[in-house]
């Protein structure tokens, strides 16, 4: 029996497809609008090197962090109509548009107003150079002081 495998590069491949910045950062914007955000906050500093996009959208529960974490599986449904907004994606490759600000990323998120959540961290180039995804474990742990959405 053989096993079909993936290799980390996988993910420069398809993060390939993202073709400029201002695309990757219409992915992330459209991920808060699917997310039922009504205020999105954008800061850059250059100097720094840091990026950082906020929301107060619905957040993530462990359950859609896995989901987003699994490439290429979206729970979303493209055109669907949720709250009057028409769902932007379904693909489950528009979070890789963080990637092309950096390659370390951090997301916390929450669902709740008792500032509850999540936080993990993903090294881009450590994804690379893994030989198979399943090899790839990424830390979640569950933090305090995390308003509601995603950042």
């Amino acid at each position: 029996m053989a096993r079909l495998k993936v290799s980390g590069n996988i993910i420069d491949e398809l993060s390939e497809k993202i073709p400029t910045y201002l695309v990757a950062i219409n992915e992330l914007i459209k991920n808060s609008f699917d997310a039922q955000a009504s205020n999105v906050l954008i800061k850059f500093d250059s100097s720094k090197k840091y990026l950082s996009i906020s929301d107060n959208g619905k957040g993530m529960n462990m359950n859609d962090i896995e989901t987003l974490l699994h490439i290429s599986k979206s729970n979303k449904k493209y055109a669907k109509i949720i709250n009057g907004r028409y769902i932007q994606g379904s693909k489950g490759l528009g979070f890789l548009s963080v990637f092309k600000f950096g390659n370390i990323v951090t997301w916390k998120t929450s669902t709740d107003n008792l500032n509850k959540g999540y936080k993990f961290t993903i090294n881009y180039n450590e994804i690379l150079k893994t030989e198979s995804m399943e090899d790839i474990e990424i830390t979640v742990s569950e933090e305090e002081n995390i308003p509601k959405g995603t950042f």
